[in-house]
């Protein structure tokens, strides 16, 4: 890669710039002065997905129990939740998987990490070291609250890598 300072300049531009330009190699080089033309492209891509789930029991606050179902169209790990809140409060949920095959039988993938909220409006782990984290596109998930406390609607996310 090079920097400004090894003669990639912008002149709008001040102080060294370092620019993601790769090293070329040619099998064929262009002689000197001669005109040559190439195209970078990125092999890069942002592989994860959010599966976003609303649950809102407004103008009441939520109250305990199966919440609702969503089947998964990929495959991948599951690498974070995140919780956000309307208002600071108390939370407990489950999350349970069921392949297409085993339902309606499910089974906790959250360990002893539930995503909660302890007097907050917003919550995040991102270590789910007991978290059964594999999902399988056809998998099925339940949303469970198991105690709820001034929360009225919440949103729980949760990051896949694919």
């Amino acid at each position: 890669f090079f920097q400004a300072e090894d003669g990639i300049r912008d002149d709008l531009v001040t102080g060294v710039q370092t620019c993601a330009l790769p090293i070329l190699t040619f099998t064929n080089p262009p002689l000197a002065g001669q005109n040559f033309f190439a195209v970078a492209l990125a092999t890069t891509a942002d592989l994860t997905r959010t599966i976003n789930y609303v649950i809102d029991a407004t103008p009441n606050v939520v109250g305990v129990g199966i919440k609702g179902h969503l089947t998964i169209d990929v495959t991948g790990i599951i690498e974070s939740w995140t919780v956000l809140a309307d208002v600071p409060g108390n939370l407990v949920m489950d999350i349970k998987k069921s392949s297409y095959l085993t339902y309606p039988s499910f089974v906790s993938i959250a360990g002893t990490e539930k995503p909660s909220l302890s007097n907050q409006a917003k919550n995040k782990d991102d270590g789910l070291s007991t978290w059964d984290v594999h999902l399988t596109a056809g998998d099925i998930l339940r949303f469970e609250v198991q105690s709820c406390d001034y929360i009225k609607q919440f949103l729980i996310a949760i990051k896949l890598k694919l």
